[in-house]
């Protein structure tokens, strides 16, 4: 991870940056927005320079010691991470972050630094942490060690208990302008260029994986045919790609989140022409009441996927030139 790699957010960089060198820095933040847009490599370059030896008021530290590079790896000691992907006890397939992980953290947490100085938290998806484990860990922000830093990102903060919330510091995230995503691009064949910047739809994360990354693009662009291809179908269609995407966990939140992106760059497409964009427009409605609902409560995943893809608009109409 490079400080080079944040990209559009220079106002949290700032805002960061000037806490780390007043050493004015709150316990916890929340770092909310879409996927791939940031959030985790802010929250990882705020984590080197709290464990950084050599530069610790610069954000991202000095980004050579040893503590930054193994900070940077998730290999420092008194860097804690948690993710569903990567759950500090193992769950048996539990599609939440559970509360057996929560205590884990809060275990290691109250250990005394390795280094002897601060120690940092971070939870990656806190949106998926289940009820109970939420509620075990709004008991750590309310008495939180004095020496630890918490950063929770989210893709969408209603999943969270509004008490976590207001303990946390929130930073919203949002897409890139191109302009500022084309600085990811150095090195890669300016004829390449449009493709990625439409496929990444305002995400530097995900820019960055698919300039590296062939397959991953080649999929990415199949997805997008995909879902091209299920906006102009009819009902039966759509009832099929309902049932399979309902059954796998994650599979819905996936599409949810891969369909927004789609629609976004195909609303770009037709802002020429506002009457084309309104169905566009609609559908976008529809999917962020989707990732409200799969966020916020538990809800019966084939009829919420049902009612998202029978309420989607068709798409079959041409877009402008």
């Amino acid at each position: 991870m490079t400080l080079a790699m944040i990209v559009g957010h220079d106002r949290h960089q700032r805002y960061l940056g000037r806490a780390l060198r007043k050493d004015t820095l709150a316990h916890a933040y929340l770092f909310s927005g879409p996927e791939e847009v940031g959030k985790r490599t802010m929250a990882l370059a705020c984590a080197q320079s709290l464990l950084c030896r050599a530069l610790p008021e610069a954000l991202g530290g000095c980004g050579s010691c040893e503590s930054c590079r193994v900070a940077s790896d998730l290999r420092h000691p008194d860097l804690v991470f948690l993710s569903r992907e990567q759950p500090l006890v193992e769950s048996g397939g539990q599609r939440d972050i559970g509360i057996k992980s929560v205590r884990e953290l809060s275990r290691r947490l109250s250990l005394a630094p390795w280094a002897g100085g601060r120690k940092v938290a971070i939870i990656d998806g806190a949106e998926r942490l289940s009820h109970d484990a939420q509620s075990a860990f709004l008991k750590t922000l309310e008495d939180p060690p004095r020496t630890t830093t918490f950063f929770l990102i989210a893709s969408q903060s209603g999943g969270l208990l509004s008490t976590v919330v207001s303990r946390a510091v929130v930073l919203s995230f949002g897409v890139v302008p191109d302009a500022a995503m084309a600085l990811l691009l150095r090195g890669v064949p300016v004829g390449q260029h449009a493709a990625l910047l439409r496929i990444a739809a305002g995400r530097p994360g995900a820019l960055v994986r698919f300039a590296r990354d062939a397959e991953a693009l080649t999929r990415a662009e199949t997805s997008e045919r995909c879902f091209g291809a299920l906006l102009a179908g009819d009902l039966a269609e759509r009832f099929t790609f309902s049932d399979r995407t309902s059954r796998d966990p994650g599979e819905l939140e996936s599409c949810v989140a891969s369909l927004s992106r789609t629609l976004r760059a195909e609303l770009h497409r037709r802002a020429s022409a506002p009457g084309s964009a309104v169905p566009v427009a609609r559908a976008l409605e529809s999917l962020l009441r989707a990732h409200t609902l799969l966020a916020a409560v538990a809800v019966n995943r084939r009829l919420l996927a049902d009612w998202l893809f029978v309420s989607l608009p068709v798409l079959n109409a041409p877009a402008p030139p």
